[in-house]
């Protein structure tokens, strides 16, 4: 008897296609792919290609990163592209109060130091 390895994404496959009602047999058939594909990709810790991917996340109406539980680790205050969105934004708001883009980086980084503070 194989030992299952317990992915994210076999789990997360697993728990759409249970909660639709589709067998491994039938998803592989609305997929184009063996049920065996579908086994392997909810026991054995396979993941399947891109295309795929792709086709599986339209098929239940979820994102590619909630199938490979990629979304969970993503903070978006951290991120540099929002904190670079951010600061643009706000100096367009603060144009006309002579806040320059040092000031605001300032701010930023006193933000920063709060919220690290506030964590411990």
């Amino acid at each position: 008897m194989k030992k299952e390895k317990n992915t994210n994404f076999g789990y997360n496959l697993k728990k759409l296609r249970e909660e639709n009602n589709i067998s491994q047999s039938k998803l592989g058939e609305i997929l184009g792919v063996s049920s065996n594909a579908v086994y392997t990709w909810e026991k054995l810790g396979m993941e399947p290609d891109y295309n795929t991917l792709k086709k599986i996340s339209k098929l239940f109406g979820v994102s590619t990163d909630f199938l490979l539980d990629c979304d969970k680790d993503f903070d978006i205050n951290n991120s540099i592209d929002f904190k670079n969105k951010t600061i643009k934004k706000v100096i367009e708001m603060l144009k006309d109060k002579n806040i320059t883009e040092k000031d605001l980086e300032q701010a930023v980084k006193i933000i920063d130091v709060l919220k690290e503070n506030k964590k411990k």
